[in-house]
């Protein structure tokens, strides 16, 4: 099929800024694309497993790793080469200590400039069994609060 009559989402700008990767929709089977910036008509699909999916794209801070979501629930990562032409490494998947979601929801997860992920933990189990509610915390006063803990030095 044709890339261009499908559903891009997800668009990500490398570290350098010189390449975009994005997630692309068609026929409901989702893949991963990278293309230089700007455009110049090329495309380059990210490898994946057999009969596998590709969404959420993630660059690591330095540019050289690309991660993804091969599947709900999963987390995976290929190198990446940009010089003298782009290259792609083997797929590889690694631990997933958050949430990920369908190709169809936004990524909720991040990479920090130092390389840690930042992410939505997963629901967890009490000792007894029991599921744990997921919580959103509030905090109000944020700032008057962190003034007064940490009062200013003049």
């Amino acid at each position: 099929g044709d890339v261009h009559s499908s559903i891009r989402t997800g668009a990500v700008f490398s570290p350098d800024g010189r390449w975009v990767a994005y997630t692309s929709t068609e026929r409901n089977r989702a893949m991963i694309y990278v293309q230089p910036f700007p455009a110049s008509g090329a495309l380059h699909q990210l490898p994946v497993r057999a009969n596998g999916i590709a969404s959420q794209p993630l660059w690591a801070p330095d540019g050289k790793e690309l991660f993804y979501n091969p599947a709900p629930a999963e987390l995976a990562w290929v190198s990446v080469m940009t010089q003298p032409t782009i290259t792609f490494g083997n797929p590889e998947t690694v631990p997933r200590p958050f949430r990920t979601g369908s190709p169809a929801v936004r990524r909720a997860f991040d990479i920090t400039p130092g390389g840690r992920f930042v992410g939505l933990s997963q629901e967890g189990q009490t000792e007894s069994g029991t599921l744990i509610t997921p919580q959103i915390q509030v905090v109000l006063n944020w700032f008057e609060e962190l003034k007064r803990l940490v009062p200013a030095t003049k």
